[in-house]
């Protein structure tokens, strides 16, 4: 690795240490950010460093300004899987759907456009991290031990009407059989 990369990462890091509230909790995410803009080494040049964003990210006339904590419910259902006609493995139907259904409630925390959270119920104990940018949130649902019977593992998307996140949940199981999709709803809340 070349001097000015290491340097370079050296500045990133020492930008977003200070940016860092020391105050704040674990947990906690920089809302700034640092932009490092590389050249190759010349006479004139070396690497420059952007200043931290100072306006944070826009936020939908729809929902409050402050809306740092989501929280909400979901229901989760079994999912048809479908596989091509020429597959002829159909452990899927080995799954009765009497595992991993019913409801769920879920809790995020955005910090700028980055969301984290926790999730529990017919899904098992969830750990919550994605982005939102004001209209939309993507997020992807880990458990909170992987080594449980049932751990369900998946993404999330969801969309911001008239002041509530909206969206599916797509999860499944370790080995894939048990596979479900669940609908949630957040709303603001504190």
């Amino acid at each position: 690795m070349s001097k000015h990369l290491v340097a370079a990462a050296v500045a990133i890091v020492a930008v977003v240490c200070a940016a860092c509230d020391r105050n704040q909790p674990p947990g906690r995410h920089v809302t700034g950010s640092a932009t490092a803009v590389a050249s190759p080494p010349t006479a004139a040049s070396s690497t420059r460093l952007a200043a931290p964003a100072s306006a944070p990210p826009a936020v939908s006339a729809t929902a409050p300004a402050d809306a740092n904590l989501w929280t909400g419910t979901y229901q989760a259902k079994k999912d048809k899987l479908e596989t091509p006609k020429k597959v002829k493995d159909v452990t899927w139907t080995n799954d009765d759907g009497s595992t991993a259904t019913g409801s769920g409630t879920l809790q995020i925390n955005v910090r700028g456009t980055m969301v984290q959270g926790s999730a529990s119920g017919a899904l098992g104990p969830q750990l919550v991290s994605g982005v939102y940018d004001g209209k939309q949130i993507r997020f992807s649902v880990m458990p909170k031990d992987p080594g449980s019977a049932g751990a369900m593992t998946g993404t999330g998307f969801g969309q911001l009407e008239q002041g509530v996140l909206k969206g599916t949940i797509q999860c499944s199981g370790a080995d894939g059989v048990v596979v479900r999709k669940a609908t949630f709803e957040l709303k603001p809340s504190g």
